[in-house]
């Protein structure tokens, strides 16, 4: 009898620890793809792509929007630490350190060729010309006090009017959230 309580306190133990063993790897396996680009103690941004906050834009092929709509998003959470309502506004600047790591300034793709789409939750994207966006911003916005958006960008080539034959232009930006004081 004692033998019997022994194996069987054995064989639960065993599988707790495997549950918990799983649980763990499930749990770092989601969320190692959350990037953490911004926080403060008002606001904390939370990119859910592996890149992070940076866009690359490679693809000369020009898109329709209702094509473009449907590429890949960049997407992040933006979260308001605070107990009153906080101003953020989100930018979309050129990644100049990229450029010149990559040695590709003489073939950056004109802004008035790439079309930006910024949407927030479920609701319908905006839809800007790179061009449009005054001081790079695409969107100036209040979050409620403790409050969470998520938000996604999609970014894809509209023309490719003005590429050279036989070469490959490249975008590289980097989406930034910053609190507006």
């Amino acid at each position: 009898m004692k033998k019997l309580i022994i194996t069987n306190l054995f064989k639960i133990t065993l599988i707790l620890l495997f549950a918990s063993i799983s649980v763990y790897m499930i749990y770092n396996y989601y969320n190692k793809e959350k990037v953490v680009d911004y926080k403060s103690d008002n606001i904390e941004v939370s990119f859910h792509e592996s890149t992070g906050n940076k866009i690359t834009l490679t693809n000369k092929t020009s898109l329709p929007d209702s094509v473009g709509l449907s590429t890949n998003p960049y997407s992040f959470t933006i979260k308001n630490n605070l107990t009153i309502p906080t101003k953020f506004k989100i930018t979309i600047k050129e990644d100049e350190k990229k450029y010149s790591t990559e040695n590709k300034e003489k073939y950056r793709m004109n802004h008035q060729n790439i079309r930006v789409a910024l949407k927030k939750g479920s609701n319908e994207p905006v839809i800007y010309t790179l061009s449009e966006l005054e001081n790079n911003q695409a969107l100036i916005e209040e979050i409620a006090e403790l409050g969470k958006l998520d938000y996604s960008i999609r970014i894809w080539v509209s023309s490719n009017d003005g590429v050279p034959i036989g070469v490959e232009p490249y975008y590289y930006g980097i989406i930034k959230v910053e609190e507006v004081l």
